[in-house]
């Protein structure tokens, strides 16, 4: 569960890194409005993580 957990965090941090460098990739979701829901999807999953471990 761990590993999954790590490859998910990984994988955001490739996006946001992606996106602050190119923006006209991300047009849907503006990094500001986006990036809140992120961290709140993150600290969700996380307490997910716990729960079930």
């Amino acid at each position: 569960m761990h590993k999954l957990a790590s490859d998910v965090t990984t994988l955001m941090e490739v996006n946001l890194t992606e996106t602050s460098s190119n923006p006209s990739t991300f047009e849907p979701f503006p990094a500001p409005a986006f990036a809140p829901s992120l961290l709140l999807f993150t600290s969700i999953y996380t307490r997910v993580q716990y729960a079930y471990n």
